[in-house]
C-alpha cells in the first residue's frame, strides 16, 4: 500500500474527531458571560424598565394599533395591484409626410 493516501486517510479520520463538539463549548474559545446585560442594567435609569419598558407619549399607537391586530390575527389586507410600467406593446403609427423607409428623415 502506499504511504501518502494511507497518511491522509489518518489525518481525515483524526480531523473528523471531534466534529461532533459545539466550537462554543471547546477550550480556548470565546465563550458569553453577561458582559452585555451588565453594561444595560448599569446603564438604564429605571431597573423596572428592563422588565416592561415605559410608554411613548408622542407616539402614534392609536394609528398602528389596527394594523398590527390585523397582521397578528391573519385578516391582512391584501397588496394593491400597482402595475409598475406603463409602456404599451402596440407601436406609434409614423407622424404624417415621413418615410417609412427612412427614419432619418423623420426628425
Amino acid at each position: 500500500m502506499h504511504p501518502v493516501p494511507c497518511l491522509m486517510f489518518a489525518l481525515l479520520a483524526v480531523a473528523g474527531c471531534n466534529a461532533q463538539q459545539d466550537p462554543f463549548e471547546r477550550a480556548h474559545t470565546w465563550a458569553p458571560t453577561g458582559v452585555n446585560e451588565a453594561n444595560l442594567r448599569v446603564m438604564v435609569a429605571d431597573p423596572n424598565d428592563l422588565a416592561g419598558g415605559v410608554d411613548e407619549p408622542n407616539s402614534l399607537s392609536a394609528e398602528s394599533t389596527p394594523a398590527v391586530r390585523r397582521l397578528l390575527t391573519g385578516q391582512r389586507r391584501p397588496l394593491p395591484v400597482v402595475n409598475a410600467s406603463s409602456i404599451s406593446t402596440a407601436s406609434a403609427p409614423p407622424p404624417a409626410g415621413a418615410d417609412a423607409a427612412d427614419p432619418a428623415q423623420a426628425k
